[in-house]
């Protein structure tokens, strides 16, 4: 397990959400079957954009909780915390 110490990760992002994925938010919103909300129905437009931000990071060689992490994510926003000030412009570039 790493040690995680946020104190390190003085730079923060926040990208919208809907710029990083075009997935249903709900499992049969784009069939018009969808039961908004819930455990087992939660927002997967978020959690693919999580996914997305951290496969960018990884192809390019950035390590999670070396030099991001995940900080939160809700109201169609993701926000990271990053030590690399280059990580915006790259992130923004590909979205």
């Amino acid at each position: 397990m790493i040690d995680f110490d946020d104190t390190k990760f003085k730079n923060t992002l926040t990208l919208d959400v809907d710029r990083l994925s075009k997935r249903d938010e709900y499992l049969g919103q784009s069939q018009n079957t969808s039961v908004e909300g819930g455990a087992l129905n939660a927002n997967y437009r978020e959690v693919d954009a999580v996914a997305q931000v951290s496969n960018q990071l990884g192809k390019l060689g950035y390590v999670y909780n070396q030099d991001w992490y995940w900080e939160s994510v809700g109201c169609d926003e993701l926000t990271i915390s990053f030590k690399d000030k280059k990580i915006p412009t790259i992130l923004k570039l590909k979205n």
